[in-house]
């Protein structure tokens, strides 16, 4: 409600509290218990609890205590002396001297207690429906376009979750189970080397035991610093690593890239070879998983024997663990770079389903809550409207009392019953003002509060997006860790993998080369450098893509590099920096550890450069052992195992803080989207008092009035249907809308000073497609702009005179308006006649003219059209010279006779276009007249000067082309239609007009009559001329013939034929 209604409103509030205090401060004083009893009949209007408060006021005056008053006992107490009550002969006096005025002020009028009862019955549970609408749509827009959806996307979070981890965890595997099949291949030649016995000397083992610096941790070898204690460990951490990747079986159906996974790892694809001896090799299908087993299986074997002799070296199981490293890796390796294609696409996949989810949740939130807040407020207003139109509908006599009663809170009642008694219009003046009072309050609506509830929405609106925001943003972080980090599991063990697998060469080699006893303990040196040579730059590739990144743009560097390395370095710690080293192991322990990774990558290069040369390094010379301790050794433990061991569990960490970050930002988005959720509330709490308050001063009428009001008592029984709305619309509104909504001319209703639009009719709207609430408080000047309107001045001119323009609507449609305006009572009222259909008329008349004015000319020559029109009635005149042409359709009565009317009228109107058309191309013809199928057109009559030879040649080409033009109808038209064409030229010929009501043109002279004898006695498909036309034509280009002399009227005659 607007502000009367608040103020009426928070006064009625303030005068409880002041009544109810003052009754507080004294319960037992009769004159505080009659102001509460007045209050009770004219603020509260609730007459039943005020009789129950005049009952209490007798007993008052009788002496008697109704309520408890320790004031007044503690007061006693203190004063003895002062009597319990006064004397009854004083009570009568006080009371007929002093109360007898107050008992009239508030006599009530007689009402049924029945019906009274039931009217505040019906008030107290009476609900507005548009404040339950409000409550109703508010709570379950809250909870539907954001609540759930962020429960949803909580949710969700952990299936996403594990669509994240479930790829890097087979990664892990895959490479990790690489890793191992290389390190045992590694080891296995290893602990050959230490157990073999020398051949040069059989008193010690070739090799001599791993030894490690005291104190360095050998976590990544289980803790072991014997060969075999190792190899052991590896073997039992493969079917570890195959559970592991065991998912990977069921991973994913149908996706290109995990089909392509599982084939490489689980599908029998790969030779397995399984030694018997060098020579005797059998290659069995199988696949990476299964040779990974098979290879524990082999290694248990080998070590199954207590000293590892010679004929252990060239056994099955020797050669079978040390030659089967190559194919699984290559497939693992292809199975990593799948996975990580496998995690590209579901991250591109990811980052359109999020956009589009959020913008989905986004624009659903915009929309909705818009079109929420739309319709609360117009139910809202209508409810108002409902409740006021209510009130309005009371007849006068009910709203003068009202008014009365108004006057008597304000302590005027003497001035009302005088202005009643003595002064007609000062009541009808009150009666006024009560119904301007119900007017502004169904005109207004509570701004404040509807700007408010818009900027909670607009909060809430803003809230709801910033979540959705920030939640995929969790969900965009969290890919991008998995995305961005994924192909560094593969490059940390496979560079590990990498280093180990040039050891296992290298010590091959070493083996094989040192003594002849050793030569069938490897199958091809050269094939081994080869390998060697071919896994120098891929680990140099995989450590480089880790350390500063790939080609790719994904291919970014690890994060954590220069922390991993630092911890490397700490971890191989350098003995003494001052003392000179002795060995190449206490030289690389004083560099960091990248410097250390390339030393060993070094030293494998000038192996591979001097084994290509022949020269083949001792087992303990050229610094094997020393390369093999600083390289796969110490980095592998200080640096590939921890770090690349650390990198699932960093992503998986990183994931789950995304996942907390997604929880706590909902909780506070929600939150406090609530807090302003609960404001709204509020507020719709705050109307619904207001709205009550309101129809609680429906208790101020009569109940006979009420009762009989049959709009109010629908609306009290909850039904607020437009009927009630259009009742009083139609009464005090409808009739003046309908009037100029029914006019046909256009009504613009302004400000004269400011020139805002007032209102606008229907027939403005149909006409410009504006309907009035669009042109409310819109300033009329830009409504008459030049690119809405055309006219022959300036549009300023409609302010101040009768104008016309053109209006042209989105159909291209164009109306013809005539403008005018008048002042009214300060209002500009601009009038619209639609002259449309006058100037329509206009341009009908007059293309009906033009039309006659065209038939004219097709009938008459154009130069002799203006003349008829003016009514000229002898219009002739002589030509000197004039050729004349004749045509005629041959046999045409009997073709006529053999075809219906339409086709014959069809046909001749085919030729006839087209020899008209032909015609007008020769600028000295004319077309005079046709008659049947003749048709007859001379030239030279309106030249200006008149050249025989030019009016023939033209004749007697247009005579040509007609037949030519003849024969391609007669291909169109399948028909075989011919014509006679006769030409003469001679002079002079009279031409004039013939008749006043059908006028022709018309020529005479003997010139036209042999014209005619020539078409007559012409040959079909020829130009038949006369010897005049032949002597003007000689020397041109037409093809001539002689036909010699004929017989025609008038005597002989030498003619001629043009072959067209």
């Amino acid at each position: 409600m607007d502000s009367p209604i608040k103020t009426a409103y928070q006064s009625v509030k303030e005068c409880k509290s002041d009544v109810l205090y003052l009754k507080m401060i004294y319960p037992n004083n009769r004159f505080a218990l009659k102001l509460y009893a007045r209050y009770l009949l004219e603020i509260k209007s609730d007459v039943v609890q005020y009789r129950k408060t005049l009952d209490s006021i007798a007993l008052l005056q009788r002496g008697l205590k109704i309520n408890n008053d320790t004031v007044h006992d503690l007061g006693m107490e203190s004063f003895p002396l002062i009597p319990e009550r006064l004397s009854d002969s004083e009570l009568n006096i006080k009371t007929g001297e002093n109360e007898s005025g107050v008992l009239d002020e508030i006599e009530v009028e007689e009402i049924k207690d029945e019906d009274y009862e039931s009217i505040v019955k019906l008030i107290d549970v009476h609900k507005v429906p548009a404040i339950q609408y409000l409550y109703t749509t508010t709570i379950i827009a809250f909870i539907f376009l954001l609540l759930i959806p962020i429960i949803g996307i909580c949710v969700s979070f952990g299936y996403f979750k594990q669509s994240l981890t479930d790829p890097i965890t087979y990664m892990e595997g895959v490479a990790y189970t690489r890793n191992i099949v290389n390190v045992i291949s590694c080891f296995a030649v290893r602990c050959l080397f230490e157990e073999l016995k020398d051949p040069n000397n059989p008193t010690q083992n070739i090799i001599g035991p791993l030894t490690m610096v005291p104190g360095f941790p050998a976590e990544a070898f289980g803790g072991e610093y014997v060969g075999r204690k190792i190899i052991e460990f590896y073997a039992k951490n493969i079917g570890t690593m195959n559970s592991m990747i065991s998912g990977l079986r069921s991973f994913k159906p149908g996706n290109k890239h995990i089909e392509k996974v599982r084939d490489l790892l689980f599908a029998r694809n790969i030779i397995y070879h399984f030694f018997i001896t060098k020579e005797n090799v059998r290659n069995i299908p199988s696949s990476a998983v299964d040779i990974s087993y098979q290879l524990a299986s082999t290694v248990g074997r080998l070590l199954d024997h207590d000293v590892l002799n010679v004929d252990v070296a060239k056994s099955s199981d020797s050669l079978t663990v040390r030659n089967n490293n190559v194919l699984i890796t290559e497939a693992a390796s292809k199975a990593l770079t799948s996975i990580v294609q496998y995690i590209g696409d579901n991250h591109e996949k990811y980052n359109k389903i999020f956009w589009g989810l959020f913008a989905f949740f986004s624009g659903m939130n915009f929309i909705f809550i818009v079109l929420i807040f739309t319709f609360q407020k117009k139910k809202l207003e209508k409810n108002k409207n409902a409740i006021i139109t209510a009130i309005s509908e009371l007849p006068k006599t009910v709203i003068s009392n009202v008014s009365a009663a108004f006057s008597n809170l304000k302590g005027n009642q003497s001035t009302s019953q005088k202005a009643s008694n003595g002064h007609e219009s000062e009541t009808n003046r009150q009666e006024e003002s009560i119904i301007k009072l119900f007017s502004s309050i169904s005109d207004g609506v509570n701004s404040s509060s509807s700007y408010f509830v818009l900027f909670c929405y607009v909060m809430i609106i803003a809230l709801s997006i910033l979540c959705f925001w920030f939640a995929v943003q969790c969900f965009f972080s969290a890919s991008d860790v998995v995305f961005y980090n994924c192909h560094h599991i593969n490059y940390f063990y496979g560079s590990i993998t990498f280093l180990f697998a040039l050891a296992s060469r290298l010590y091959d080699i070493c083996l094989a080369t040192y003594h002849t006893n050793f030569k069938d303990t490897i199958l091809d040196v050269n094939q081994s450098i080869n390998e060697m040579e071919s896994y120098i730059p891929l680990k140099l590739t995989y450590f480089h893509s880790i350390r500063l990144g790939g080609r790719g743009k994904r291919e970014v560097p690890f994060e954590g590099m220069a922390e991993a390395l630092d911890r490397a370095t700490s971890i191989i710690k350098c003995d003494d920096p001052i003392k000179p080293p002795v060995e190449v192991p206490e030289s690389t322990r004083c560099f960091s550890a990248s410097n250390t990774l390339y030393i060993a990558v070094c030293y494998f290069k000038r192996f591979v450069k001097l084994m290509k040369q022949g020269v083949f390094p001792l087992p303990w010379g050229y610094h094997v052992n020393d390369v093999f301790q600083v390289g796969p050794l110490e980095l592998h433990e200080a640096f590939f195992s921890k770090t690349g061991g650390e990198l699932v569990p960093y992503m998986i960490k990183s994931i789950r803080k995304q996942e907390t970050n997604l929880i706590r930002n909902s909780i506070l988005f929600v939150l406090g989207a609530f807090i302003f959720l609960i404001c709204i509330l509020f507020t719709i709490n705050k109307e619904n008092t207001l709205i009550k308050f309101t129809i609680d001063q429906l208790l101020r009428v009569p109940p006979s009035e009420i009762l009989r009001n049959q709009h109010i008592m629908r609306l009290l029984t909850g039904d607020y249907s437009e009927e009630a709305e259009e009742d009083f619309s139609g009464k005090y509104i409808q009739f003046a809308n309908e009037v100029i909504n029914r006019l046909n001319d256009i009504f613009i209703v302004c400000q004269e000073e400011t020139g805002k639009v007032v209102q606008v009719n229907a027939s403005f709207t149909n006409m410009f497609g504006i309907t009035n609430e669009e042109m409310e408080n819109t300033n009329i000047k830009d409504f008459f702009i030049e690119s809405r309107f055309q006219s022959d001045g300036k549009l300023d001119r409609v302010y101040t005179r009768t104008m016309n323009a053109v209006y042209t609507n989105a159909n291209n449609e164009k109306f013809f308006i005539e403008f005018s305006s008048t002042n009214v009572n300060g209002r500009r009222i601009f009038t619209g006649k639609d002259q449309t259909q006058n100037v329509m008329h206009e341009k009908l008349i007059q293309d009906e003219k033009d039309k006659s004015n065209k038939m004219l000319a097709s009938i008459l020559p154009a130069s002799l059209v203006s003349r008829v029109q003016a009514g000229e009635k002898d219009i002739s005149f002589s030509v000197q010279s004039s050729s004349v042409l004749f045509l005629d359709i041959v046999e045409f009565t009997p073709w006529c006779g053999s075809h219906d009317a339409h086709y014959v009228m069809r046909m001749l109107n085919i030729l006839f276009k087209e020899f008209d058309a032909i015609c007008n191309a020769h600028k000295t013809m004319t077309k005079i007249k046709c008659i049947g199928d003749c048709y007859m057109a001379a030239g030279g009559i309106f030249d200006e000067v008149n050249q025989p030879a030019v009016h023939a040649k033209e004749v007697v080409d247009f005579g040509c082309v007609v037949i030519k033009k003849l024969e391609e109808v007669n291909m169109s038209e399948n028909e075989k239609l011919r014509i006679r064409v006769g030409v003469n030229t001679g002079g002079p010929i009279v031409a004039g007009v013939i008749g006043t009501e059908k006028p022709t043109f018309e020529i005479l002279g003997p010139t036209i009559n042999i014209a005619h004898e020539m078409e007559h006695h012409g040959v079909p498909m020829k130009v038949h001329i006369s010897r005049p036309v032949y002597e003007l034509i000689y020397g041109q280009t037409f093809d001539i013939k002689e036909r010699g002399e004929i017989d025609v009227k008038g005597g002989k005659m030498f003619t001629y034929l043009v072959d067209p």
